[in-house]
């Protein structure tokens, strides 16, 4: 601060040079964090492979809830549901992108029950006695990856009332199938149930989001007991967490945005363990600390006004020479008063 009040061009070039750094925030906790599990490799390649490998994992576990769902399924809410225009739609493109679903996760042929009449009307197949052969779990579920999808193109897209709709309708639908076959929920993984999401990996991102107790957040977590389930539920955490200091405005200050409180940190901590969290907490500090000089110059420029007038004692030496502070101020004062 003193060569910044002494020397207008060395002022403005540290300022600059704080500034640059305050508004870099964002970016530079971002790749930190992503850092904690990625290990400085691709983080989107890493998360990719950890979600196929997860699929893998997963599969005979769609396949029994395929199987225990492979009969009609209808409900009071599931006829609700299928009302609902964005919902139909999804039913419709089920029809006819189902058989290509089905073909690429390695099954057999695909019967949806179900038709689409030339005038665009969903028409339920009959069986012997004439009633309906409502579809079973897998068309169902393809239909709400397929409202899922589009939830998710809306927010892409910007739009996020319309994304909001789809996404409660998706769910809604989801919630209705967790009920109907129980094992189809146990599909998804633990994390998935208790977080929301359709995998570990947007459950660990859901999981950011969570307000409740720490313990509470540190109890469920720790029922998640497969390595892969538990690896991709902290990239989706530690992506979204990312994610979201890097769109932080650049003239906010990221360190008022993490460990806003005690049970902030318990909260990461639950997720990241003590000594990833406390590799974060010291990246914070040292970006507070840096940040004071950007702060100290922001302050009062008292000293510098009187030093670009004229006015503190004889210039640098007047107001710097002296041992004492007493006859620092002295010094100063005497400008004050006329002296210069």
């Amino acid at each position: 601060r003193s060569a910044a009040n002494t020397d207008p061009e060395g002022r403005a070039l540290i300022t600059s040079a704080a500034q640059d750094r305050f508004e870099g925030q964002g970016e530079r906790a971002g790749t930190l964090i992503r850092g904690l599990v990625s290990g400085g490799a691709d983080a989107f390649k890493r998360s990719e492979q950890l979600l196929a490998d997860y699929n893998k994992w997963r599969k005979p576990l769609y396949d029994a809830a395929y199987k225990l769902g492979d009969r009609p399924l209808w409900s009071p809410e599931l006829e609700r549901l299928a009302g609902i225009p964005a919902v139909e739609g999804a039913i419709k493109s089920a029809v006819t992108t189902g058989a290509n679903r089905a073909g690429a996760e390695g099954y057999g042929a695909f019967n949806p029950g179900i038709r689409v009449t030339p005038d665009g009307r969903l028409q339920f197949d009959k069986g012997p006695k004439g009633t309906p052969t409502y579809p079973n779990l897998q068309f169902w579920d393809y239909a709400y990856r397929d409202l899922r999808d589009k939830a998710g193109a809306a927010f892409r897209a910007g739009e996020k009332d319309h994304g909001s709709a789809l996404s409660t309708l998706a769910n809604d639908l989801r919630s209705e199938l967790d009920k109907l076959v129980p094992q189809y929920g146990n599909a998804r993984g633990f994390a998935a149930r208790y977080f929301g999401g359709d995998n570990a990996l947007e459950a660990g991102a859901n999981a950011v989001k969570f307000k409740g107790d720490p313990r509470e957040l540190q109890a469920n977590i720790a029922k998640i007991k497969d390595p892969r389930e538990r690896a991709l539920f902290t990239e989706g955490y530690v992506s979204e967490l990312a994610t979201r200091m890097e769109n932080i405005p650049d003239r906010n200050d990221i360190t008022k945005r993490i460990f806003q409180s005690p049970a902030d940190r318990k909260r990461i901590e639950a997720v990241l363990g003590p000594q990833r969290t406390g590799i974060l907490q010291a990246f914070l500090d040292r970006e507070t600390i840096y940040d004071a000089l950007r702060q100290s110059l922001g302050n009062s420029t008292t000293a510098r006004q009187l030093i670009e007038a004229g006015l503190a004692g004889g210039g640098v030496g007047g107001y710097h020479g002296s041992a004492e502070p007493t006859a620092r101020m002295q010094g100063a004062g005497s400008g004050m008063n006329g002296g210069g």
